[in-house]
């Protein structure tokens, strides 16, 4: 009589967990297909948001050319993928055989300005009275050929340190935002070469170039 008790309470107690265990299975999985439905009612709800297509302009001394591929244009070319218009505005030095003017390439719009020879093998004299006209030479050509365009975005990368008119008008017309590619130090890598001095008349050069750093910074 003893024995058939206790087994009668241990198939109660076995009885009891399974059904337990029964119910919170099937709990789990009602939750599990209600938030599977509930995603695909979401799904089915929810409308693409559109593309907004930003404009940006990209200033450099240096970009793509007939025989020279640009690492910047591998990054603007990732702009585009994503639904912007990329409008480029690049130096062309008075030695190169590129071309001057607008012109258009893989959906890219390009500007080469013609400024005096920066690079190369030039006397320092030339190379300062062309790094400071780059300022005033950019500035006239955007104004006359990107005049109708609002920009959002303005990236550019140092070299040149000169070009902060040019981004600081075209930033309070458009009310763009700008991004700076730091890659040099100048004029500090100038000074570091004994290019330039601190102090003294040969100072001057340096201190205009300073205060067009802090200005672009």
């Amino acid at each position: 009589m003893t024995l058939t008790i206790y087994h009668w309470k241990f198939t109660n107690k076995a009885v009891l967990f399974f059904f337990t265990e029964l119910f919170v299975y099937g709990f789990c999985v009602y939750v599990i297909i209600l938030l599977f439905s509930f995603h695909i009612s979401l799904q089915s709800l929810s409308v693409p948001l559109p593309v907004v297509q930003r404009n940006i302009l990209f200033l450099s001394l240096s970009f793509s050319t007939s025989k020279h591929k640009s690492f910047y244009e591998d990054l603007l070319c990732e702009f585009q993928k994503r639904g912007n218009k990329v409008y480029v505005a690049c130096a062309n030095e008075r030695s190169s055989e590129e071309q001057d003017g607008l012109y258009e390439k893989d959906g890219m719009t390009i500007l080469r300005i013609r400024i005096g020879n920066i690079t190369g093998n030039i006397g320092i004299i030339e190379k300062g009275i062309s790094t400071m006209t780059i300022d005033s030479l950019f500035l006239k050509a955007i104004r006359k050929v990107y005049y109708d365009v609002k920009f959002d975005l303005i990236i550019y990368p140092t070299p040149p340190i000169t070009l902060v008119n040019t981004i600081t008008k075209i930033k309070k017309r458009t009310g763009a935002k700008t991004y700076l590619l730091l890659k040099d130090i100048f004029p500090q890598n100038a000074v570091d070469l004994a290019l330039m001095q601190k102090n003294g008349i040969k100072g001057l050069i340096y201190k205009y170039f300073r205060r067009k750093e802090k200005k672009l910074y």
